[in-house]
């Protein structure tokens, strides 16, 4: 009976101190982050074929991973659409690092042995530096045909987002890149984006 009665009372001492340490250290955080962006596009390109790009609409969308509290990295792919001529003619794919300053870039809630330490930034601030590949459409050729040209894309943006949920944020954001052609039809340019739109944390 005394063997029972201790092993029922080790169980609730095992109990007990699963129950003090798994409330003693509590973290919540969102390190990850999606942009849903639309806005204008205007690229000057010359090479083989001269074009320009000016105020045609573009989908933004980016995928971001936080490392830390003001660094993160960030994958990036970018439509432009002319809707006069009913064609995709700009598309880019690429990525690179992000530096957030003058605030916190990510959100987190922390509670050691009863005491919280949170972080809900509500004004946050970037720059970033990205490299990628986009393909532009330089000419059209009757209502089929199209001349396109393949570059390589180096730059940087800054934007600012401003929370209005927890999860919630409404951004905005510009960023320039200079473009090197490596096809046959090579041209070279500099690429103008102004965007606005939401993102979200998770």
């Amino acid at each position: 009976m005394l063997t029972k009665l201790l092993d029922v009372k080790n169980i609730l001492l095992i109990c007990h101190c699963f129950i003090a340490v798994s409330t003693a250290v509590a973290e919540e955080k969102s390190d990850h982050q999606i942009h849903f962006r639309e806005g204008l596009i205007k690229g000057s390109y010359d090479g083989v074929i001269s074009n320009e790009l000016e105020s045609q609409t573009i989908l933004d969308m980016e995928y971001e991973v936080f490392l830390a509290n003001r660094k993160s990295y960030y994958f990036r792919t970018t439509l432009g659409m002319d809707f006069d001529k009913n064609i995709i003619d700009y598309s880019y794919l690429g990525g690179g690092m992000r530096y957030y300053f003058a605030s916190k870039g990510m959100f987190f809630n922390t509670i050691k042995r009863g005491t919280g330490i949170q972080s809900r930034p509500r004004w946050r601030f970037y720059v970033s530096w990205a490299v990628g590949t986009s393909t532009v459409v330089l000419q059209t050729l009757g209502e089929f045909l199209q001349v396109n040209s393949s570059t390589v894309e180096l730059g940087g943006n800054i934007g600012t987002i401003f929370q209005i949920y927890k999860n919630i944020g409404i951004e905005a954001q510009y960023s320039f890149d200079v473009s090197t052609g490596f096809t046959s039809i090579s041209v070279g340019g500099s690429v103008h984006k102004a965007t606005l739109g939401l993102t979200y944390f998770f």
